[in-house]
């Protein structure tokens, strides 16, 4: 998972990209994080985080966690949806969280991206359902908030590591498969069982031009 994660970096880095991340850690020991930090250190590109479910926030990452980034033309915001004391690992974005963003949205001139770790659908293909528990408890909250400013143009997930691409109302939805271990039925193509990552282009224009980037098999070989 190291060598997979430490090569998506490096072709980030190669193309001048910027990233975020989610699920920083499986276990959320500090070792986990001061090893993910020195990864990021080498980078010549900034990089800011968003927590998962799985992580446990440290003094080692607080410098990665950006809650605005700007571009020119664009501002991605990322929104902390990990809820405390979660059963399945299901995510909630807080009364003050969504206030948050309803302020930045309200100032916001340019073109937005939104960013989260767990994912606002909901999947109907029954061998992937189970992804329903561990869903955005209050994605319905987050969507009629969002839909009443036309200046977003999309929102990125992470949680449930595979592709996704889906309309969720008048906005793109785009889901980010891992750089480790991939969630994949018997019906997905052979390469969606490799690790990767998803770059997204801000255009100019206001629209997002993306792709998903598979690793080698430096974690997993697909069968």
């Amino acid at each position: 998972m190291t060598a997979s994660f430490s090569y998506s970096i490096w072709h980030l880095d190669t193309n001048r990209s910027s990233a975020s991340h989610g699920d920083l850690s499986n276990n959320g020991d500090l070792q986990s994080y001061e090893l993910l930090e020195n990864i990021l250190s080498t980078a010549d590109i900034p990089v800011s985080i968003l927590y998962g479910n799985h992580d446990r926030p440290c003094e080692v990452m607080r410098h990665r966690l950006i809650k605005s980034i700007t571009f020119p033309n664009w501002q991605i915001l990322c929104l902390d949806s990990v809820k405390p004391n979660a059963v399945w690992g299901e995510g909630r974005l807080s009364t003050a969280e969504l206030a948050w963003l309803k302020q930045s949205l309200l100032h916001a001139e340019a073109n937005v991206l939104i960013a989260l770790h767990h994912h606002p659908i909901t999947f109907t293909e029954e061998d992937l359902s189970w992804l329903n528990q561990i869903h955005l408890e209050n994605s319905t909250e987050l969507l009629s908030l969002v839909a009443e400013f036309s200046q977003v143009k999309g929102i990125i997930f992470g949680h449930i590591h595979r592709e996704v691409n889906k309309q969720i109302g008048c906005l793109s939805g785009y889901g980010c498969p891992a750089t480790c271990y991939q969630v994949s039925t018997v019906n997905d193509d052979k390469n969606c069982q490799w690790s990767g990552f998803r770059v997204i282009d801000l255009l100019p224009n206001g629209k997002l031009r993306t792709q998903v980037v598979r690793l080698p098999s430096l974690f997993s070989t697909p069968k």
